[in-house]
């Protein structure tokens, strides 16, 4: 199997099979990857707010969190029950795991803006033409 098409099955599996949640904690994140069908472990990505002087080191330049730590071991078993995976492969999942990872963050923080916009233009709409600062 080419190796792009490996690594779209592989994350289009991972999507299929895997509830991302995110749990928001201001400067940490965790992200919970909770298996859709019973007997799937759970993975887990803890993440923090980039340092004073990280700012080139994580994977975008417009990304405040970098991951500090995961425990993937469920997620990882499952995906090699049917992908067979050895150690050519680790560095490719290790990557889509991160970009995955930070990808749920964005979407999540993007929803988030997304909601509280609503809630502000809804608010403005309600007052109409008054001017709540005078």
């Amino acid at each position: 199997m080419e190796e792009n098409q490996k690594r779209l099955e592989i994350e289009r599996f991972i999507d299929d099979n895997f509830e991302p949640k995110v749990e928001d904690k201001g400067d940490n994140v965790t992200i919970i990857y909770e298996g859709k069908s019973s007997g799937i472990e759970n993975g887990v990505v803890w993440m923090e707010t980039a340092k004073k002087g990280w700012k080139t080191k994580p994977i975008s330049s417009k990304n405040k969190f970098v991951i500090v730590d995961a425990d993937l071991k469920g997620v990882l078993e499952f995906l090699n029950r049917y992908y067979s995976l050895d150690e050519k492969d680790y560095n490719m999942v290790r990557k889509i795991m991160i970009e995955h990872s930070m990808t749920v963050l964005e979407e999540f923080r993007f929803d988030e803006m997304d909601a509280l916009d609503q809630v502000l233009n809804t608010m403005i709409e309600e007052l109409g033409e008054e001017n709540i600062f005078e």
